[in-house]
């Protein structure tokens, strides 16, 4: 370990990294021994794939798009290709 690489430092990574690869949040406080869910709620939540997404469909309808399961995710998968209707007429 480096002197700018603290035992503290390492753990912060650890969780971080379980949160992004979407691990549960209790099984995350459980390895670390943490008695709830709620340090990694307050601290890590905003890492997480699930809460990324939310947050950009709220903005995408906040901004009047208005259909937010065309959006694209956060992981960078690109919107499904809208489908058109055949009116029938020439």
């Amino acid at each position: 370990m480096t002197e700018h690489m603290t035992s503290h430092c390492l753990r912060h990574f650890f969780i971080s990294k379980c949160v992004e690869a979407g691990v549960n949040f209790l099984t995350i406080a459980q390895w670390v021994g943490h008695s709830s869910i709620k340090m990694i709620q307050e601290v890590y939540a905003h890492l997480s794939p699930e809460f990324k997404n939310s947050e950009m469909q709220k903005l995408q309808l906040g901004i009047g798009n208005g259909n937010a399961n065309r959006a694209a995710d956060v992981s960078g998968n690109p919107p499904a290709p809208e489908k058109k209707v055949d009116s029938g007429g020439a």
